[in-house]
């Protein structure tokens, strides 16, 4: 088992709940202590991240794992409306889009949003974590 990240919490929003259970298992594989909020609708996501900013901020999760093509609100809906939340948000919470999408023109877009940490192709594995080592310990 790898070293314990420093994240102690991560939001998964994908609005497959076979995937987010599958995510949330790999990372409670890994990270046992990592705490894990899981939605299937981004809207309420962003509705409980709103409630954390206003109410208490360490509640708020480290990390995001966002998908892109989900009903209603889509991950760049998402986003248009996470940069809109306090600069503390923003600071405190990072993005990882984890996604099916290969399309370069995705990557391109979603490298414009300063919350995007990284851009990583469906599924969630022991490889894809390292990304929450390594952009949590710079």
């Amino acid at each position: 088992m790898e070293e314990a990240p420093r994240s102690s919490h991560v939001m998964l929003i994908d609005d497959d709940h076979v995937t987010n259970i599958v995510n949330r298992k790999i990372i409670h594989f890994n990270y046992p202590s990592v705490r894990i909020s899981t939605y299937i609708d981004a809207a309420i996501a962003l509705k409980q991240l709103r409630q954390w900013a206003e109410t208490d901020i360490a509640q708020l999760p480290d990390l995001i794992f966002l998908d892109i093509n989900m009903p209603d609100m889509d991950g760049w809906d998402f986003l248009d409306e996470f940069i809109k939340l306090p600069p503390l948000v923003q600071q405190r919470t990072k993005v990882i889009m984890l996604t099916s999408s290969v399309d370069i023109n995705d990557i391109t877009k979603a490298r414009t949003y300063k919350p995007v940490i990284d851009f990583l192709s469906k599924p969630l594995d022991k490889g894809n974590l390292k990304t929450l080592i390594k952009h949590e310990a710079a």
